[in-house]
């Protein structure tokens, strides 16, 4: 890693340094950082419980989070050398978790919201992140749990580690490999590098699209022509840009995860047949700067999507929530797959803008 420096026009190096050399610890620290940030970790992770230590062994694992699919994520920290074992370890705690109950989930986020002396419901928590509909709290049932995955973040990974992860992925057993380096400059500040190597970016695309057309045949999904547009949305917008853009088929959104936390969503209306692309941030102490975002760029924004803009300063079920809203009607007339690449460049133009202007 280096440093540019502007008035001599040349870099300077940031060397690399250990956890262990500038006493930054495991449990105190990375477990954290990821703990309070869990986007870290290059996705949208709820996380549920921490030194989770309920089995019926002497077995604690670090953290346990629900990602947007409602499965149950692993993570397993190793502040610099993984060792030889974690791999097993991950599908042991796979195996433990597969046996919770929705409600044995609720019942430890509660616990861990307690710990934090948070007064947030845990369900209307979970809703919210698994964006359910109110009314529809009972599908939690049918979401919760459907299956297991593990994350690994590690300084060193031993090589046995990945060979296994890689296999395991490309055999359907969701595994995530992630180094987390750190960096020292001349000044003796502190940088932290996280880079996902396993699944390795660009054969993980072809996995996701795997993974989510396996999805259809589950029982819970959108119709096939909301699917269908919203395959060809990420098609779009990975070839036309740099976003990385997910996707569901249980879902009638995608999403863009930007940083400064602030998130992107392309959802579908069915009953309007209409769209709403928005950015959501979830941070309340960026009320007031993301109201004066709109108040500043709403008219560019209408005029560069020719559509309505709004602003929705807090959210259905958590007022912490803010949004800014682009409405599109769809065309009638149009197959909705068909409208896939104008909906698509739209998108990503709001996107686009948005990180260009967020400063």
């Amino acid at each position: 890693m280096f440093r540019y420096d502007s008035e001599t026009n040349s870099l300077i190096e940031i060397r690399e340094t250990t956890f262990r050399e500038k006493s930054i610890l495991e449990k105190d620290h990375i477990e954290e950082w990821i703990r309070k940030q869990p986007d870290l970790l290059g996705e949208d992770l709820l996380v549920i419980s921490h030194e989770y230590d309920k089995f019926d062994t002497s077995d604690r694992l670090d953290l346990l989070a629900l990602d947007k699919d409602g499965k149950l994520v692993i993570i397993e920290l190793k502040r610099d050398k993984s060792g030889s074992s974690v791999d097993f370890q991950c599908l042991k705690y796979c195996s433990y978790c597969s046996q919770l109950s929705p409600q044995d989930i609720i019942e430890l986020f509660s616990d861990y919201l307690a710990k934090d002396n948070i007064s947030n419901d845990p369900v209307d928590l979970i809703t919210d992140f698994l964006e359910i509909p109110q009314g529809n709290e009972d599908s939690l049932n049918d979401i919760l749990n459907n299956s297991q995955r593990f994350i690994i973040v590690g300084k060193e990974i031993n090589k046995r580690i990945l060979s296994v992860c890689a296999w395991l992925y490309e055999n359907n057993i969701e595994a995530k490999c992630l180094n987390i380096v750190p960096y020292e400059n001349e000044r003796g500040e502190i940088y932290i590098d996280i880079d996902q190597i396993i699944p390795p970016f660009k054969i993980g695309d072809f996995y996701i699209q795997k993974k989510e057309s396996q999805l259809r045949s589950s029982k819970i999904h959108q119709p096939d022509y909301i699917i269908a547009f919203f395959e060809s949305v990420l098609e779009f917008v990975r070839k036309n840009s740099n976003f990385k853009i997910h996707y569901s088929p249980r879902k009638a959104y995608c999403n863009i995860r930007s940083g400064g936390k602030i998130n992107y969503a392309l959802r579908y209306f069915k009953r309007s047949k209409s769209f709403s692309i928005h950015a959501v941030t979830k941070d309340s102490d960026l009320k007031e700067r993301f109201e004066a975002f709109y108040g500043q760029h709403s008219e560019n924004l209408g005029e560069l999507l020719s559509c309505e803009m709004q602003y929705q300063p807090e959210g259905e079920r958590n007022p912490n929530w803010s949004y800014i809203r682009a409405l599109v009607d769809a065309d009638k007339n149009t197959a909705l797959p068909e409208q896939a690449p104008g909906i698509g460049g739209k998108f990503a133009d709001f996107c686009k803008y948005f990180d260009d202007n967020w400063v």
